[in-house]
């Protein structure tokens, strides 16, 4: 077989596209920012998820689904979600694990793979309490009224990921600071919060005990401390340590967490530990609404939620991938409407691969194409995804890319697994069935392609029920036309008529088949 490509990723640490050489190739440990749950994700955080599974699922196959650690938190603990438990009268928790359920089965739906690990803000305040006093320790973070900050000016390369200056920085918290700060770009590590109700709190006594005894030692005078929460950046910080180590091999996100969060995580952490945070730094851009930028202030804020009331998962996540990760993606109507004519058409190449070897379950068919394929060259490069697409889309390009190239040949004449010689005779059957081979193992690699035909077609949903009905009624009607019972034939054609027309109605097409037989799948 071809010798297999080296993946590349633009590292926005470096500004510059990389080789990627993981620290360990049988742990390869990558973190994603997760979401803050207190509401529904939007269209633009599903981005940034998508994004990672894709370099997940690309990690997985060159190194082996067991040698990739892949973290995705859950940010449990926050003043908005503090805010809607007061509102609604309920527990923190009847918030967090609503919208955490909500954004997994969401993700799911999306063809996002589960990550290796899932940390809670909640189950990593021991972590941060404890790096927090590593900070205060060595004079890097300071209290100030009740508030613990740190201290930027003691990182001497601060601002290296955003490339901001120093004195243009602001503090970037998402959560008012009490008290005064020594320099203004220096930012929260632990919220003091007086007089809150301990319902509303988090491990309260636990919270209170650990600071009487670790923090006090750093106040001027004593103080009377409330158990409080912890800021925005020290949870990843935290989370990342705790579960995947000091040093990861990527830390991914979209573009507008470069700055403050993820730069702020890279000073805490990394005085912390004196070693880096991550080796890449991998951030997707924005998604807008055209010329605008999705914001609730312009109304334009599309949940993936609602999205997937009307559009199956895979025509989102496949409009998600239409632009490369690193430029602006626009989100339209139109463009979901593309996608799903591109899912149409392939699933009918695939539909034709099942009539092609009716022995095999569509499962086998699957999987034996995504374990011989080809190599992905564009998806090495950066992740290239919409390149890869575009090949597809072209006539010629499929031809010259896909059925010529020698390497794809090449890649088809090694040896088989025990049992799969079979596949020696559909290669051999002719290019064109060639390509529809790696095609089918490509696009399983991005994440689509995940259902049976059949399934697609129907999008869920089971009228066969109606269909025999149908057939029976228009053979009867048949009958009636050749014994000469008018009003009869017209009866039963007037059924058939309005069975048709629920079908259009719902958005199901009808096709006649041989024998009598009709079949029917979504529009």
């Amino acid at each position: 077989m071809t010798e297999q490509p080296q993946l590349t990723l633009y590292n926005s640490l470096t500004r510059k596209k990389e080789v990627f050489t993981p620290q360990d190739p049988k742990r390869v440990t990558m973190y994603n920012c997760g979401p803050t749950v207190y509401s529904y994700a939007h269209i633009g955080n599903a981005r940034a998820a998508v994004v990672a599974d894709v370099l997940f699922r690309v990690l997985r196959h060159i190194y082996g689904e067991d040698h990739v650690v892949y973290a995705r938190n859950i940010t449990d603990v926050d003043d908005k979600i503090i805010a809607s438990a007061k509102d609604q009268g309920v527990p923190i928790s009847d918030i967090t694990e609503k919208y955490a359920r909500i954004y997994n089965e969401d993700l799911a739906a999306l063809g996002c793979l589960p990550p290796t690990h899932q940390p809670k803000a909640t189950e990593a305040i021991d972590e941060m309490q404890d790096i927090i006093v590593e900070l205060l320790n060595r004079d890097i973070a300071y209290i100030s009224g009740n508030d613990v900050l740190f201290d930027v000016t003691k990182k001497d390369d601060y601002g290296k990921l955003s490339g901001r200056e120093l004195d243009d920085n602001l503090a970037g918290a998402r959560v008012e600071v009490a008290g005064s700060k020594k320099n203004p770009a220096d930012f929260l590590l632990w919220k003091y919060v007086e007089g809150e109700d301990d319902k509303f709190s988090y491990e309260a006594p636990k919270i209170q005990a650990f600071a009487d005894e670790h923090w006090r030692k750093f106040f001027n005078e004593p103080k009377q401390l409330s158990p409080g929460r912890p800021g925005w950046h020290i949870e990843c910080s935290a989370m990342i340590r705790e579960v995947l180590g000091n040093t990861i091999d990527i830390h991914c996100g979209g573009i507008d967490l470069k700055f403050p969060h993820h730069e702020n995580e890279i000073a805490q952490s990394e005085c912390a530990n004196d070693k880096p945070l991550a080796k890449f730094w991998v951030h997707n851009e924005f998604l807008n609404m055209g010329s605008e930028k999705m914001s609730k202030s312009l109304g334009n804020v599309k949940l993936v939620h609602d999205l997937l009331k009307k559009w199956d998962g895979e025509v989102i996540r496949l409009a998600l991938l239409k632009a490369h990760y690193r430029s602006e993606l626009t989100w339209s109507d139109d463009l979901l409407k593309e996608s799903k004519a591109n899912l149409d058409k392939w699933y009918r190449l695939c539909a034709q691969m099942k009539d092609y070897i009716p022995s095999l379950e569509w499962v086998q068919i699957k999987e034996t194409a995504h374990a011989q394929r080809p190599l992905l060259i564009h998806l090495w490069d950066d992740l290239d995804v919409s390149r890869f697409l575009a090949s597809f889309f072209n006539k010629d390009r499929i031809h010259s890319e896909y059925v010529d190239d020698p390497n794809l040949q090449q890649a088809y004449s090694h040896e088989l697994e025990p049992g799969m010689d079979w596949v020696k005779g559909v290669v051999n059957s002719g290019n064109a069935f060639v390509f529809l081979w790696n095609f089918i193992g490509n696009l399983n690699l991005l994440g689509l392609l995940q259902k049976d035909p059949e399934e697609w077609f129907r999008g869920g949903l089971d009228y066969d029920g109606l269909v025999a009905e149908y057939d029976d009624v228009r053979a009867q009607a048949i009958k009636a036309k050749k014994a000469g019972d008018k009003a009869k034939m017209g009866e039963l054609f007037k059924r058939s008529d309005e069975i048709r027309d629920q079908f259009k109605a719902e958005g199901v097409i009808i096709e006649s088949g041989a024998g009598g037989k009709s079949t029917w799948r979504k529009a």
